[in-house]
């Protein structure tokens, strides 16, 4: 069984043009359904008749435009369809209204990767139709920049543990067992954890630990659906954020994850991992951890610290003498002695300009306040800022804490424009390509059969930690209610 990577796009990212009447909602904090809350907090919507398009141009294998979806029966439900390089591939309609849903998903016939077009087309027939964002399997060496990566339920980066199990409908692996752990070997900034609630297993409040890079752990809550209502009926929730690590620095990064509760409270699920910039190939069978396969940055970029250790220090010594004090010393004494220098050529000049009389030097001050103090409205740019998710509640929330999502915030209420190159995350290396040696990680790339297909964001074709050489093979497991996995859908 197999795993792919994919890169996520969040709805305002500048690599998504769009074309027509869109509209976009920067605050959407509303869940409907149990899918979970909008990515990122943000929608782009159309709420006219006249055809709106939004383009987003790869190179991978595969893609998916997600977001909320209403009754495809419903009076005034919107209308959209998917297009790769000019050729219909359907769009998807479900029952419910919910977050989440996949729109549309394209995987290229033979598994290979290319350069291709999507093109999502929408309108409004009474009801909004909504976009959130869009997913895809990025071509091995393909330029990323600084991605939000997800990894499914069996890469071989996750190592489980005994005592969890992957449900039947293979969206998502579980544990009700007390001291359970998995640990996660990652290159990038920070990670998410993300699970869902079962319906038909006990909801009383649980909780869990994670330690980063054996630092001491943390702990977060796992909590039950909503109170009120009859337990029983409750829904199974999608999409639940369960804890996210604080930024770390640009590098290898272990997570250790345990589970706290037993079979009598919450347990502990997972569905998917975002590594913000992280690396987008999976690691082939075998391959070493990337603790072994990180390529330390050169001392010439002075991005980074040269030690892969957890911590990323980097004490330059020689025989016990602190070489980096002293040149810094000595440098730092040569800059106050030029500064010393340019300061008594400044002050003589002045003494001499001054003696020219008051309106020469007064016309010299306009001029310079003119030149250097205003800048033209016409050559300022937006600043990328920081976007922070919702979380489904705020026992998931830990304090302080924000992904680094940059990117420059589109146009509101008209289209967005061209694609802009100011996606740099704050405190993340040099970005390389995908799949490429480096500071990306792996220095094997995985060819088409690691990245294999699979038919939901979750997963579906798994490679179980048993086949990667690491952890505890996963038994199957079967919860009582069969209605409790992902909406269905269909194809039109």
């Amino acid at each position: 069984m197999t795993s792919r990577r994919w890169v996520v796009l969040d709805d305002v990212d500048t690599n998504i043009v769009y074309g027509g009447t869109w509209f976009t909602v920067y605050d959407s904090s509303g869940s409907p359904g149990d899918n979970g809350p909008a990515y990122m907090g943000t929608l782009h919507g159309v709420n006219e008749t006249d055809l709106a398009v939004a383009t987003f141009e790869f190179d991978g294998s595969a893609v998916k435009a997600i977001g909320p979806g209403n009754r495809s029966n419903s009076p005034g439900a919107p209308g959209w369809d998917c297009r790769i390089d000019m050729e219909s591939v359907g769009s998807r309609t479900t029952q419910n209204i919910e977050n989440s849903l996949e729109l549309c998903v394209w995987d290229a016939p033979d598994g290979s990767a290319g350069r291709h077009r999507l093109e999502v087309l929408a309108w409004a027939q009474g009801q909004a139709f909504w976009l959130d964002r869009i997913v895809y399997v990025p071509a091995p060496g393909a330029d990323v920049g600084s991605p939000v990566v997800m990894l499914e339920i069996g890469d071989p980066a996750i190592a489980y543990g005994e005592g969890w199990l992957l449900l039947d409908d293979e969206a998502a692996t579980m544990t009700q067992e007390r001291g359970a752990t998995v640990e996660i070997e990652f290159v990038g900034t920070r990670l998410t954890w993300v699970g869902y609630v079962p319906a038909e297993v006990p909801h009383g409040p649980a909780s869990g630990a994670f330690s980063i890079d054996g630092r001491a752990p943390a702990t977060f809550t796992l909590r039950g659906p909503p109170e009120g209502g009859d337990p029983s009926e409750a829904p199974p929730l999608y999409h639940q954020t369960f804890f996210q690590t604080p930024q770390l620095p640009f590098g290898p990064h272990k997570v250790v994850v345990e589970y706290h509760g037993d079979a009598s409270l919450t347990p502990l699920t997972l569905s998917h991992i975002f590594i913000q910039d992280g690396n987008c190939t999976v690691p082939a069978p075998g391959e070493p951890s990337v603790f072994d396969t990180w390529t330390k940055p050169s001392p010439s970029s002075g991005s980074e610290p040269t030690s892969s250790s957890p911590a990323g220090q980097n004490a330059s010594t020689t025989n016990g003498v602190p070489v980096g004090a002293i040149v810094g010393g000595a440098l730092g004494g040569l800059f106050l002695l030029l500064l010393s220098i340019l300061m008594v050529v400044f002050l003589r000049r002045r003494g001499s300009n001054s003696s020219t009389g008051n309106s020469s030097s007064r016309n010299v001050e306009q001029v310079g306040t003119s030149s250097w103090g205003r800048t033209s409205p016409s050559t300022q740019h937006p600043q990328p800022f920081d976007v922070a998710p919702y979380f489904s509640g705020n026992e998931h929330l830990i304090p302080g804490v924000r992904p680094l999502v940059s990117y420059h915030p589109p146009v509101k209420g008209g289209v967005v424009g061209s694609v802009s190159d100011g996606r740099a995350t704050e405190g993340a290396g040099t970005p390389v390509p995908c799949g490429a040696s480096g500071s990306q990680g792996s220095t094997t790339q995985a060819g088409s059969g690691s990245m294999g297909v699979g038919s939901t964001a979750w997963g579906s074709g798994v490679a179980l930690v048993g086949d990667s050489g690491a952890g505890a093979p996963l038994r199957e497991g079967r919860l009582e209610d069969d209605d409790d996995v992902p909406p269905t859908y269909s194809a039109t």
